[in-house]
């Protein structure tokens, strides 16, 4: 079973920040994307003007019972509904958007909010709310809607080599009055370090206790998850200078190993109350919450963790944008280091660069030290350094390669620096751009 929860102030999982002290930030460089969609929240009130794929905007995909709601937005005063047809209850019912402008090959989210008024899972005529993306140059990338509370969707779709544009929509078969609110259409990115796990440690992580563990047995994706051994633990990540009132949303996937056990993953820290999703299934599972930023706050904690039990396991983690704030404008996410003698992890030259380029750093103190280089999404790409250097300054050559030593396509790659000192574990990464 998987299911999202909100915790009170007062909710046990609340104990979860009592297992130890700050968080250490994490300065991952990510730009803010651009939603792609279209009058995403039906709130240009003009929806639904004009029939067929392809249109510019929202059309009605059938001429029954599509309309703008006021009556239940998610957000903002409409959303798009899908009536029920009085005159045939199992009048199936859609609308979408052509998204332009994409990219041949290239990733993207797509993200919406959906909610139906009924659906009976014993009636095989009732089939719920389908939300998703089609149309791109692959297979069609869809989920299911059965609950009357909106529920987020988090979908990942890859364009086809000569596509640029995707249908995103929303489709009822028989069942109750459905809607669908707030789509997004970004570049692909992702606010987490290191959300798969591939670099073979928690490094980007910080430990709650040391029943932690890095598991090549049961991973969903790759070759790494995630693990927390027999007993109570976790770890967590925090998520710096995310912007006051945009809502973010969270996918994951995770598994226990006994029947009975639970585990979660989810956010808190983020200015409201805490949002998780519970997971007591021994297949990995996938789950997607959202999430509002509070008004002062630009920080997010992320966490995996578990009261007792046996083995649990998480993996491909993604934190991404789902709704603009309004009004709201970007920020900058370097971290500014303004605290004298301590490490300084100094812009890569040149930058861009083709063949070659030069990482240039200070230590204040000698210390263990690590430099990984991680891909725009957060992917483990290589590390060039992992061992104890002495106080000084020292340089460190890349040459675009992975850990493999296949050389990487043209983009945009993360140098992040660890050093580990008696007082203790200090990051600081920068943007280094690849032209091949």
């Amino acid at each position: 079973m998987l299911r999202a929860i909100r915790s009170a102030k007062g909710g046990c999982l609340l104990l979860l920040g009592c297992l130890l002290g700050p968080i250490t930030l994490i300065g991952q460089v990510v730009d803010e994307p651009i939603n792609y969609a279209v009058d995403p929240g039906f709130e240009e009130g003009t929806a639904f003007t004009e029939v067929g794929v392809g249109a510019p905007g929202w059309n009605f995909w059938t001429t029954n019972d599509v309309f703008l709601d006021e009556l239940q937005p998610h957000t903002g005063n409409f959303c798009g509904a899908l009536g029920l047809t009085l005159s045939n209850p199992y009048q199936e019912v859609g609308y979408g958007q052509w998204v332009e402008g994409l990219t041949p090959d290239a990733t993207y989210i797509m993200t919406a909010f959906g909610s139906i008024d009924y659906y009976e899972p014993t009636d095989p005529m009732q089939w719920g709310l389908y939300i998703g993306v089609q149309n791109f140059g692959g297979d069609k990338v869809q989920t299911t809607i059965y609950d009357l509370e909106y529920t987020p969707v988090i979908l990942v779709f890859t364009m086809g080599s000569d596509v640029t544009g995707a249908d995103i929509f929303a489709w009822r078969g028989p069942g109750g009055e459905a809607r669908a609110d707030d789509y997004g259409v970004w570049d692909y990115h992702n606010y987490l370090i290191n959300p798969d796990f591939e670099s073979n440690d928690l490094s980007s992580w910080d430990l709650w206790n040391y029943n932690t563990a890095i598991d090549t047995q049961n991973p969903h994706g790759d070759v790494c998850a995630a693990a927390i051994l027999d007993g109570e633990g976790g770890f967590a990540q925090l998520i710096p200078n995310l912007i006051p009132g945009v809502t973010y949303g969270m996918k994951g996937f995770a598994k226990v190993t006994n029947e009975g056990d639970m585990v979660w993953w989810g956010v808190k820290n983020y200015g409201s109350d805490q949002v998780a999703a519970e997971v007591t299934q021994t297949a990995f599972t996938e789950g997607n919450i959202a999430f509002t930023m509070g008004a002062e706050n630009t920080t997010a904690e992320v966490f995996f963790w578990k009261a007792s039990g046996g083995p649990a396991y998480c993996d491909d983690l993604l934190v991404c944008k789902m709704i603009d704030a309004p009004g709201g404008t970007a920020v900058n996410r370097h971290i500014e280091h303004n605290v004298p003698d301590r490490p300084t992890l100094y812009q890569n030259y040149p930058n861009p660069f083709n063949s070659e380029t030069t990482i240039d750093y200070d230590l204040s103190q000698g210390a263990a030290v690590k430099i990984e280089l991680f891909d725009i999404s957060g992917h483990y790409v290589r590390t060039l350094v992992n061992e104890w250097q002495s106080e000084g300054n020292h340089l460190v050559k890349w040459n675009g390669r992975d850990v493999n030593e296949r050389p990487l396509s043209s983009g945009v790659y993360i140098v992040q620096l660890r050093v580990d000192t008696e007082s203790g574990v200090m990051r600081e990464s920068k943007k280094v751009t690849l032209l091949q």
